[in-house]
């Protein structure tokens, strides 16, 4: 029993690894090391950066080697819902499956592409380029937002690309990888804000060979300095661990420390 509590315990925090999540990296060493996982293993992993007390970002240094932790544990024991509430607490373990809402220019209403273990079922053919929009406002709105990546830089015909609702930091749920690594380029239209930044970081861990892009719009800077919605400074400082991922990105950030705002992807349809 008590090695199912800790195979359950570490199945938990490789999955806040995986999501991006802060956790206290000493507690996952220690459950490492309790299931005998080797410390060379652990080393050539994982990094970890403390951000407050107790408190670290994991990176994962090595994918290959975290998969393997991820399925030998995670997997098995955070997908087992139905035991989980046998116990009394079925919130404890991911779900076994999942879907996305997807349309484009062939299907305008969304269609759903369903997941289930490591199985997934699209009904339609997938483009080659996909858009990710993270407000559902946003996503009622596809037409406009497949025109919007013009002012964004962004050349793309309405009829090859997929829309699909990224619903917050549920895109990076890891069941959605063996659809989402068959998009040549994905274009992030996020928030401007830490945890828009958060999930476009898991994306890049979690897509390495796909081209991903945060786009924004190319009058960015004077969008953030009328916005009014305000970073706080611990936001601020923590914006500066999201710096390498492209020029673009980087760009965006220095913006953000600059004005001190963030802006709501609202912001970026059309209203009159």
């Amino acid at each position: 029993m008590d090695k199912d509590k800790t195979s359950t315990r570490l199945a938990s925090y490789l999955q806040n690894v995986r999501d991006g999540r802060l956790l206290n990296y000493s507690v996952l060493e220690r459950e490492l090391r309790k299931l005998s996982v080797p410390e060379s293993t652990i080393h050539d992993c994982f990094s970890a950066e403390l951000v407050k007390p107790n408190k670290y970002r994991v990176h994962i240094k090595d994918e290959a080697s975290f998969q393997c932790l991820y399925a030998r544990f995670a997997k098995s024991s955070l997908e087992s819902r139905t035991s989980a509430a046998l116990s009394g607490d079925s919130h404890r373990a991911k779900v076994s499956g999942s879907f996305l809402l997807l349309r484009n220019q062939h299907c305008p209403k969304p269609v759903v592409v369903w997941f289930e273990g490591d199985k997934f079922y699209c009904p339609v053919e997938p483009s080659k380029c996909a858009l990710l929009v993270e407000n559902l406002e946003n996503y009622i709105a596809t037409d406009q937002m497949v025109s919007f990546l013009n002012k964004c830089g962004v050349a793309v015909a309405n009829n090859q690309i997929d829309v699909i609702y990224a619903s917050g930091n549920q895109i990076t749920n890891q069941l959605h990888h063996p659809f989402l690594k068959g998009y040549k380029q994905i274009l992030c239209l996020f928030d401007v804000d830490l945890g828009a930044l958060k999930v476009y970081q898991a994306l890049c861990q979690m897509l390495p060979d796909t081209e991903l892009r945060f786009a924004y719009p190319k009058d960015i800077t004077r969008r953030l300095k009328d916005s009014e919605r305000r970073m706080s400074a611990s936001e601020r400082a923590e914006l500066l661990k999201y710096t390498g991922l492209s020029p673009e990105l980087d760009f965006l950030i220095q913006n953000m420390r600059a004005t001190g705002n963030k802006l709501e992807q609202e912001t970026y349809l059309d209203l009159s």
